[in-house]
């Protein structure tokens, strides 16, 4: 039996226990120099930090995995707690007996290991959401992807959009719902008849969408959630419409970054199209109903991608930026309040 959407219970999904539309999360490839037995430490005996050229860098959550080459030309990857240099590239200093010497096997795991991609409130902009997934060249499959709702609007000319989102939760996306995917339920409760076979496909499908989803360290939402309310005790309306209660309060207790949509960055203070960064949440809707811009943030690169979706230039001035000093900022505000806790 399906499982219907109600005002009751939130639909919860995470990382351990979905199923319904990709069946096991993705998991993320990477060597452990715990784990890997054909490691071999460089020598422990040197005195001097090691040069090494930053070939490749991911953040984890609480540190950096960086794949890097000694002077030598030895391939080295380690943990990294430290901020990097912009742009994580450039040399970095290192003590000698964080560095492990990995296969080439190895180093094709650390390069080709999946991402974490989230869009949040595309509002029709089918177009400007294929563009963004083809500039990021988004792989079904390996890469996760996380559409966080709102992919229409009030106009029925944008409804059509879910047939969109659809095909990619087919390949493996993650969607949830947002305040407009449960206005369109609504509507199509009070219809009498007349609906298509894909207007009631489209319906079939919002309406098993979960409100929200968690793969540590994120928790991925619509609008956000109701302080001082257990996770699992959040209303359907708190976590497709909260505003203001949400983002002007204090960080989470939670031990994951909420990352939400629906209300438009530069009501949060962020520049007109731009992510809103703070300790514990990351705000990603930038305006594509608005005429600013719809983006995809990549979390595991920290590289965002967005296009405009003003009349005049629609879907063109599309950009690649990178936020890894914006993140290294909110970790470092985080780290401070948490520091000031009793």
């Amino acid at each position: 039996m399906a499982t219907k959407q109600t005002a009751d219970a939130p639909i919860r999904m995470d990382a351990d226990s979905m199923t319904s539309q990709q069946g096991a999360a993705t998991a993320v490839l990477h060597a452990s120099p715990e784990t890997t037995t054909s490691q071999q430490r460089l020598g422990e005996s040197a005195r001097n930090r090691l040069p090494v050229q930053i070939l490749h860098s991911v953040f984890e959550g609480k540190h950096w995995r960086v794949l890097a080459q000694t002077r030598d030309g030895q391939k080295v990857s380690f943990l990294h707690e430290e901020h990097l240099p912009s742009g994580g590239q450039g040399e970095l200093q290192i003590p000698p007996s964080e560095a492990f010497l990995y296969p080439f096997s190895h180093e094709r795991q650390i390069i080709n290991m999946s991402r974490i991609l989230v869009i949040s409130d595309i509002h029709g902009h089918v177009d400007g959401a294929r563009l963004l997934l083809k500039l990021a060249a988004y792989e079904p499959g390996k890469d996760e992807l996380i559409l966080l709702g709102d992919f229409i609007d009030m106009d029925p000319a944008t409804w059509g959009a879910l047939s969109f989102i659809r095909s990619l939760t087919e390949q493996g996306a993650i969607a949830i719902a947002g305040n407009m995917e449960r206005m369109l339920l609504r509507e199509a409760a009070s219809r009498q008849g007349g609906m298509t076979a894909e207007f009631t496909a489209n319906i079939d499908f919002v309406s098993k969408l979960p409100l929200y989803y968690v793969k540590s360290p994120y928790l991925f939402v619509h609008a956000g959630l109701r302080p001082g309310v257990p996770l699992e005790e959040q209303t359907p309306d708190d976590l497709t419409t909260i505003r203001d209660e949400f983002w002007r309060g204090e960080p989470f207790g939670l031990p994951y970054t909420i990352i939400f949509g629906h209300t438009p960055t530069q009501r949060l203070g962020a520049p007109p199209g731009a992510p809103w960064f703070s300790p514990g949440r990351l705000g990603i809707d930038t305006g594509a109903k608005h005429g600013l811009r719809l983006s995809l943030l990549d979390l595991t690169e920290q590289t965002l991608y967005s296009c405009s979706t003003s009349p005049a230039t629609l879907y063109l001035d599309a950009r690649k930026t990178e936020v890894r000093a914006h993140f290294a900022k909110r970790r470092r505000n985080h780290d401070v309040y948490e520091n000031q806790q009793p």
